[in-house]
């Protein structure tokens, strides 16, 4: 008696054009600040509605003053004002939903 599986091979289909977009955005491709940081994100994640809100609430109002930011004043208010300990992990969730919404999970 054999055991008949429906509908795997349509889930295989969809799962390898799934690898294939992660593969497609893997590499040198560059994901806009904008398109990982969308504002459902934000007011997931943290206390304000939008990116702006959050950097404004730490004194970056520009690229300048978010290059001079210390890294340490920033882990600082992620973890005060967010799920995350460190921007380095509040940007990897970002990029990781990014990646997710592209592929369409």
């Amino acid at each position: 008696m054999g055991l008949e599986l429906n509908g795997f091979d349509d889930l295989s289909k969809q799962l390898d054009e799934s690898i294939k977009k992660v593969h497609d955005y893997a590499g040198d491709h560059q994901v806009s600040f904008d398109d990982m940081f969308i504002d459902s994100f934000v007011q997931k994640y943290t206390k304000y509605n939008d990116m702006n809100e959050f950097f404004k609430a730490v004194g970056i109002v520009d690229n300048e003053s978010f290059d001079k930011m210390p890294d340490a004043t920033l882990d600082k208010h992620v973890s005060e004002n967010t799920k995350f300990s460190t921007w380095e992990e509040m940007q990897n969730k970002a990029l990781e939903e990014y990646v997710t919404r592209q592929i369409g999970f």
